[in-house]
């Protein structure tokens, strides 16, 4: 099995009646557990450390919502070799959710994975027409059918499922397009736990303490108090029923406040899972003020 970190990951956050901000986030990436056996290089061995990076930008216009990520870890073995794994992207949403484009690639042990380029168009029937080029199966034109279950773009995903969740709905399912996978869709699982109210100082020492202190950070909950969120986001193959019940191929759990910025997360994998914290949340200037 090969590795990606999913756009819906980084789309995900509980707005809860707010504006998303605009911002720019660096995280430190490290091992929080390994199973034996769990190592790539050879059969049989385990991973016993990682070190890594996850950079994220997410900015706003009238024009629509841009998101761009770069991940890069590696991965140490007890024989001694060790793993590489990257993955970047970029995507643009338009703000009535009926155009989307992306272009991703990723690589293991600098072996090219992935390397895709399009664009999605929402039919008139609600299906969507994708459009892309793969560097190992060329152009590509494919109808992905929205009959049996609607299928969402990342940012309406969020927009809908933050909505259920102010409800008060805490399980929530439904099948969301992802330009990483194979089949460009997956089922996706969402589990949002209870809300905390903590201080700026609380905040900075819990989720990001290795800048413990608000020169490293210039998002608002860095300054203020806020609310946070625990979320757990499960991502099924689409032959899974669309109530959970099969297992997760990747899995994440991450705590985002009430501005939609990611603060720490945990993301699971088969048999390893990696720490996410933070260590720089920079605010970028949200363009939709100047909007018509």
């Amino acid at each position: 099995m090969w590795f990606v970190f999913f756009f819906m990951f980084l789309v995900l956050v509980p707005s809860y009646g707010s504006a998303l901000t605009s911002y720019r986030g660096t995280y430190d990436l490290s091992l929080e557990s390994a199973s034996p056996g769990s190592g790539k290089t050879q059969f049989g061995t385990t991973i016993r450390s990682a070190e890594g990076t996850l950079i994220i930008s997410r900015q706003h216009d009238c024009t629509g919502s841009a998101l761009a990520e770069s991940f890069r870890v590696i991965l140490y073995e007890d024989n001694g070799e060790q793993w590489s794994i990257e993955n970047e992207g970029t995507s643009w949403e338009s703000p009535d959710h009926q155009e989307y484009q992306f272009d991703v690639w990723g690589r293991q042990n600098r072996q090219l994975v992935l390397k895709k380029r399009g664009s999605a168009q929402r039919q008139d029937n609600g299906d969507l027409l994708v459009n892309f080029h793969s560097h190992f199966k060329g152009q590509q034109t494919i109808t992905l059918s929205s009959a049996d279950h609607p299928l969402l773009l990342p940012v309406q995903a969020e927009q809908i499922w933050m909505t259920l969740a102010q409800q008060g709905k805490t399980i929530i399912n439904t099948q969301a397009f992802e330009p990483n996978l194979d089949d460009l869709r997956a089922n996706v699982s969402l589990f949002v736990g209870n809300k905390t109210h903590k201080t700026q100082q609380d905040a900075l020492t819990h989720y990001a303490p290795k800048t413990p202190n608000n020169e490293s950070h210039s998002v608002p909950c860095a300054h203020k108090a806020c609310d946070y969120w625990p979320l757990l986001l499960g991502y099924h193959h689409t032959n899974a029923t669309q109530d959970g019940a099969q297992t997760p191929f990747f899995e994440a759990r991450y705590t985002i406040d009430e501005q939609g910025v990611l603060w720490a997360a945990q993301l699971k994998y088969d048999g390893f899972s990696l720490n996410v914290q933070a260590t720089e949340l920079k605010s970028l200037k949200d363009m939709r003020s100047d909007c018509p």
